[in-house]
């Protein structure tokens, strides 16, 4: 048989009498040598011909190696090859992708920008999950607003005090933007406040429990947890006696 456009490879007999097998998805074998022998097999794709893997005898992936062989090279070779290394100024670190590292493009990725991070340089502390900037003094894990609040006081805070950010940016520890609260209730007080101002210009009126809007505290009623309308409390009353009720009927 004659196959013009095949070609073959160095070590294989073109003149040897050679049969075609028909392999799914178009693949077609040549067996120039004996059934069973797979080293001397040859691998047609397509209209190429293609020779087994020099190793394991497999069709041939690239440069012939199969395709576990030829990645398992192609990795050896890539840690000998010199790898360039990140843009960001400063970065030694082995390029990723855009030109950045794995560091600065994972911050990228969340941030929206390489040179964000969370964590401070050394030997400036870090950053909490919290988004507190923490620093270790003699063995301990403080809040830095708390150093520099003690510091500004002379002494240490009182026992149940709190620190409360101004401008509510938890990474600004200037000792103007730093107010001591006796307790945490007063702490949250602030802030409660400072939320209904925000939102409505009042910072005496409170947030309704089930509409979340806004109102005078004296058109509200208050249970000891939370303001909310006499009106939105009837409501949620009848629509949660209507459920329990639907829920009964389908029961039965």
């Amino acid at each position: 048989m004659i196959f013009p456009r095949a070609r073959t490879r160095p070590g294989l007999d073109s003149g040897t009498m050679v049969r075609l097998h028909m392999l799914s998805g178009g693949h077609h074998t040549v067996n120039p040598t004996p059934q069973g022998e797979r080293a001397g097999e040859a691998f047609f794709i397509g209209k190429i011909m293609k020779g087994p893997c020099s190793v394991c005898g497999k069709p041939e992936y690239c440069k012939q190696l199969c395709k576990t062989h030829y990645f398992r090279q192609w990795r050896k070779e890539d840690a000998k090859r010199p790898h360039l290394t990140c843009t960001i100024e400063g970065c030694e670190r082995p390029l990723k992708t855009r030109g950045w590292c794995s560091v600065h493009a994972q911050r990228y990725w969340k941030f929206g920008d390489p040179l964000k991070r969370l964590r401070k340089a050394n030997g400036e502390g870090w950053i909490s999950r919290d988004g507190y900037p923490m620093q270790t003094v003699d063995g301990k894990e403080r809040l830095t607003h708390v150093l520099v609040a003690e510091k500004a006081l002379g002494k240490p805070l009182p026992a149940g005090a709190a620190v409360h950010h101004w401008d509510e940016n938890r990474s600004n520890n200037d000792p103007s933007n730093l107010l001591i609260c006796p307790s945490n209730a007063y702490h949250r007080l602030i802030h409660q406040r400072m939320k209904a101002f925000d939102s409505c210009g009042n910072a005496n009126w409170r947030k309704c429990y089930f509409c979340q809007q806004y109102s005078d505290p004296k058109l509200m009623e208050s249970n000891g947890h939370g303001f909310k309308h006499t009106e939105c409390r009837r409501e949620a009353t009848r629509a949660k006696a209507k459920k329990r009720k639907e829920a009964t009927y389908v029961h039965l």
